[in-house]
């Protein structure tokens, strides 16, 4: 297996659209890896004490924006994934 180095030199010499392929697959690689691990957290205790905090403030304001995401996150730049949306909660939610 190449190094860091050797493999960011390998994707600056691809076409742009074979280096979107490969964002694309590490983003999905990523994203399994953080799923793991929050499940992984969410078996052993690790999130309750969070949980139990995001519980309390959300009944303490009732609902309220969390986050703002991209409509398309996956998409690349300039194909219109750009406008935002809010994820909303609901304390009966949790």
């Amino acid at each position: 297996m190449g190094t860091v180095a050797e493999i960011e030199d390998a994707i600056q010499k691809l076409p742009p659209e074979k280096a979107w392929e490969i964002a694309k697959w590490l983003q999905e690689y990523l994203d399994t890896q953080w799923d793991k691990q929050i499940e992984e957290d969410a078996k052993s205790g690790a999130l309750d004490k969070l949980c139990s905090k995001a519980k309390a403030d959300v009944a303490a304001r009732g609902n309220r924006a969390l986050v703002s995401l991209p409509r398309d996150y996956n998409s690349s730049p300039g194909t219109g994934g750009t406008s935002g949306t809010f994820a909303m909660i609901s304390s009966n939610a949790l």
